[in-house]
């Protein structure tokens, strides 16, 4: 099983999937020089993407999980006609859980929140009864999580969560439910629902994981890869101490100088 975003995000998958299935082997691909996703267009998202999963491949991956919301909302169509022989699970927002609740906000990158098939995906799930709304949350990614600053200063994550949910917009506040549409964001969790006890927030990748029924077999290994991104400080040193602090210290990243 491959797994892949553009950083320490789609860790949290890996642990979802170990958790559910302990002997799934894995091979978890860091591609932290395309970091942030947030920005990026159609194009450069999908070629993202490809050479992601081409790495992957020639490691031996059979399936893959894009981990990120944006690329499985706005490529994915693409990336399974590039790679027809994989199978390839993407991460969606869990739009049916978030409306048991009523009115939702979803909280994901630039790239995804404003990207038409979000909309039209939304649309075609929610009860017409119901008002969803968008919430850019790429400035928590790139301020906490790269950073580590979620493990290091978990009060500077609190607070600059809160500050962030109480600038939303009145109707992106007057929900019930808000779904973590980045592989980044349930790390921010803690912080949101101590910002909000009395909403309920929803990472998307436990649900994707239950569908999925892998089998549950192999060694248990994780494999994990890493390119760096200099010019952000995103290094494999830098990598390997947050893994070392969210409790992996046994994992240690190969560096790959770029995918192909």
């Amino acid at each position: 099983m491959g797994i892949f975003d553009a950083g320490i995000g789609s860790f949290g998958i890996v642990e979802t999937v170990k958790k559910h299935y302990p002997n799934q082997d894995i091979i978890w691909f860091a591609d932290r020089a395309s970091f942030p996703l947030g920005k990026k267009t159609p194009d450069q998202l999908f070629e993202t993407g490809r050479k992601s999963v081409s790495f992957l491949q020639s490691h031996g991956a059979q399936k893959v999980i894009v981990a990120a919301n944006v690329l499985s909302m706005v490529v994915m169509e693409r990336l399974q006609e590039a790679f027809p022989e994989l199978e390839l699970y993407g991460v969606t927002p869990p739009v049916r859980r978030a409306a048991e609740y009523g009115n939702f906000c979803i909280l994901g990158v630039e790239a995804m929140v404003t990207d038409p098939k979000l909309r039209e995906f939304v649309e075609r799930l929610k009860p017409s009864s119901l008002k969803a709304s968008f919430a850019n949350a790429s400035p928590l990614i790139d301020e906490l999580v790269e950073t580590g600053i979620f493990v290091s200063d978990p009060d500077r994550t609190e607070a600059r969560v809160r500050d962030y949910m109480s600038n939303l917009t009145p109707q992106q506040m007057g929900v019930a439910a808000y779904t973590l549409s980045s592989t980044h964001l349930p790390w921010l969790r803690f912080a949101f629902e101590r910002a909000c006890p009395d909403k309920v927030f929803l990472d998307p990748a436990e649900e994707l994981v239950l569908e999925m029924r892998l089998p549950n077999d192999g060694s248990g290994q994780i494999t994990a890869f890493t390119t760096e991104n200099i010019d952000l400080s995103m290094t494999q040193p830098e990598l390997k101490k947050m893994l070392d602090l969210i409790g992996y210290s046994h994992i240690e990243p190969n560096i790959v100088p770029q995918t192909e």
